[in-house]
């Protein structure tokens, strides 16, 4: 059980539906999505040396790139930890120490504000900006399989506001995750044929 196993799927069955796109226009279908996630997969295994389980940081404003690093640590069976880019960067540097995470992806507006925490927070390794050249090489290398993920393994370490204390981490699984979506598109909003389109 994996939740990128949600794009895959979106992608063998109708690839060529836009899938991201930014004011009018479209920017990745679902194929190409489904395969950026992939290819950024293989480099955060075979470059970056992430682990199954490791946590991945994603702190950024509205942004396409915040689909692929999304499905991109699912693809590789680590734990998403998203950060909410409004957050001061003492709150964000208390979430990147107490996550763990390794490595952390953020949109251009926030490289003055993160980037010198990689020195500062024991075990991040890398602040990666999304908007430059550096990230193109990202998801230059090939496309790898899709990891095997346990119902019970972690996908998503979500942080509370902290508004009466410390945030606490809240651990998401993917069978959570993945009752989640069937049951909006259950009880929520049907998708229809027209939409699809």
């Amino acid at each position: 059980m994996n939740q990128a196993s949600l794009l895959h799927k979106a992608a063998l069955s109708f690839g060529e539906r836009p899938a991201v796109t930014a004011s009018l226009n479209s920017l990745y279908n679902y194929h190409q999505l489904s395969n950026r996630a992939a290819r950024l997969d293989g480099t955060m295994a075979n470059e970056l040396g992430l682990n199954k389980g490791d946590r991945v940081a994603i702190m950024m404003k509205n942004a396409p790139a915040f689909f692929e690093a999304l499905f991109g640590a699912w693809h590789a069976g680590l734990n998403a930890v998203p950060i909410n880019a409004k957050l001061h960067q003492k709150e964000a540097a208390y979430i990147l120490e107490n996550s763990g995470a390794r490595v952390c992806f953020i949109t251009e507006d926030l490289k003055a504000v993160i980037t010198p925490l990689a020195d500062e927070i024991s075990g991040l390794e890398a602040v990666l900006p999304t908007s430059d050249t550096n990230h193109d090489a990202l998801l230059a290398g090939p496309a790898v399989p899709m990891a095997d993920c346990a119902p019970e393994d972690i996908a998503w370490l979500f942080y509370t506001s902290g508004t009466t204390g410390r945030p606490k981490g809240a651990m998401l699984s993917q069978r959570n995750l993945m009752a989640m979506v069937m049951n909006y598109f259950s009880d929520m909003d049907t998708i229809t044929e027209q939409e699809n389109g």
